[in-house]
């Protein structure tokens, strides 16, 4: 995905987002979801990229059925 992805995610995070550190940690851990339908990066990888059909095969299934996206970020430092 591309970084921009990530930059416009943590830019204007969703009422969904967490925080997944605690106050004291260094670093900082980010949580965000559902956010495909608002950054077309996002929607491109998990609709019209190989990732589907990489997916299927991991799971030996004829199909694969998109639930949700989940961005994770992880700032390095963090515990």
């Amino acid at each position: 995905m591309p970084a921009r992805a990530i930059d416009v995610a943590l830019a204007n995070l969703s009422p969904l987002a967490q925080m997944a550190s605690g106050s004291d940690d260094p670093g900082s851990f980010r949580e965000d979801f559902c956010r495909w339908r608002e950054i077309p990066e996002i929607e491109r990888l998990a609709k019209n990229s190989r990732l589907p059909e990489i997916a299927a095969t991991l799971m030996a299934s004829p199909e694969v059925r998109f639930y949700h996206d989940h961005i994770l970020v992880k700032e390095a430092g963090t515990r």
